[in-house]
């Protein structure tokens, strides 16, 4: 199988299909694999698998633990899933009801598209360090209040806080994206608003000439965006995802497993298959 996500869900339908039509070919011609599904996954499937690569690695649901809510963040879209107890709450509509170990999940899973770390950059094109090129007629300005205030309006078009109602004291594993810029500034074990917006304005200031040189030793190809980067995830989670951080564990991984929503994506097959 080939599960696509945020970045094929921006296409039209159309050029999706011409994509997996020529997908599916080169497979055929080229190797004896047996195709089996090829397509783009919804947002809210992808949220959940996602919950489910969270609770397994963190042996939640072998357990009989409380779950962790999952934050995933890619380069088009974010997704946010967590359990309630309620199902029939008018405030939630779980997107998936499992039973796992003989107990019931209702889980809720919104996807935005649009709020991926890509997408979300594309559209405050000035919060690049201050005098980095970004295009012939355009260099980058960086300041903390003014970009913070235009994610802020970003984020809130998007009318989050209507959509999500989970319990208050839930913790959540947040991970993919939303690792990198946090680690940059040495703020995903302590990922308070404060200390994030403290690190950014004590760093992000520098033209880029001298950040660059400063940073040189660090992952070169993401090094523009960070400052722009973790302005945005401090202004989701805190004001968009009303979270405080102390409901927040930032990762990349889990007992020395990379978390992702393909390895939600297997074990969601295998829990399938049992209900």
């Amino acid at each position: 199988n080939i599960l696509s996500t945020g970045g094929m869900r921006l296409l039209t339908i159309e050029n999706q299909t011409k994509i997996y039509t020529s997908l599916k070919n080169f497979i055929k011609k080229n190797y004896p694999f047996t195709i089996g599904e090829i397509k783009t996954i919804s947002g809210e499937k992808e949220g959940l698998f996602g919950w489910l690569a969270v609770n397994y690695l963190t042996e939640t649901l072998q357990k009989g633990q409380p779950t962790f809510g999952s934050i995933d963040m890619g380069n088009a879209s974010t997704q946010i899933t967590f359990v309630i107890e309620d199902p029939n709450t008018k405030k939630n509509n779980p997107f998936a009801d499992l039973k796992i170990n003989k107990k019931d999940f209702h889980i809720v899973s919104k996807s935005f598209l649009g709020l991926g770390l890509r997408e979300a950059r594309k559209t405050i094109a000035s919060c690049y360090p201050k005098n980095y090129t970004i295009n012939e007629k355009l260099a980058g300005d960086f300041n903390f209040k003014n970009c913070s205030d235009l994610y802020l309006q970003f984020i809130d078009s998007y009318k989050i806080s209507t959509e999500l109602h989970f319990p208050k004291k839930m913790q959540f594993i947040a991970y993919s994206g939303i690792y990198g810029p946090l680690h940059f500034f040495s703020t995903e074990s302590n990922p308070e608003k404060h200390t994030i917006e403290d690190a950014i304005q004590t760093i992000c200031d520098t033209p880029w000439h001298e950040f660059m040189k400063t940073y040189s030793q660090k992952n070169t190809t993401y090094l523009p965006y960070y400052c722009s980067d973790a302005t945005y995830i401090s202004n989701l989670l805190f004001e968009g995802y009303q979270l405080s951080g102390q409901q927040l564990l930032v990762t990349k991984e889990i007992k020395g497993n990379k978390v992702a929503w393909t390895l939600g994506a297997l074990l969601y097959n295998l829990v399938s298959d049992t209900q």
